[in-house]
């Protein structure tokens, strides 16, 4: 695949850190490996509902994007 790009809805970009062998196209074989990083705001804990990221990738090759989340639990304590 070429063209691959990785956003995430809490980061914005997503930073391609390891798994590509210097060529930008996704191969068979390949595991591409992308950084993100999102500070919890107070207004994030004062909600105090789960944090829920999702990052899509998309290229111009495949239908999409193509999307996936993960939920991280805001505890309050006070």
């Amino acid at each position: 695949l070429t063209d691959v790009v990785l956003t995430d809805d809490l980061a914005g970009s997503a930073t391609l850190t390891s798994g590509d062998d210097g060529d930008l196209v996704l191969e068979v074989g390949e595991t591409w490996i992308y950084t993100a990083s999102y500070a919890a705001t107070q207004s994030d804990i004062d909600l105090g509902t789960d944090l829920v990221n999702t990052a899509s990738v998309s290229t111009t090759e495949v239908a999409g994007p193509i999307e996936d989340s993960a939920t991280t639990t805001i505890s309050q304590s006070g």
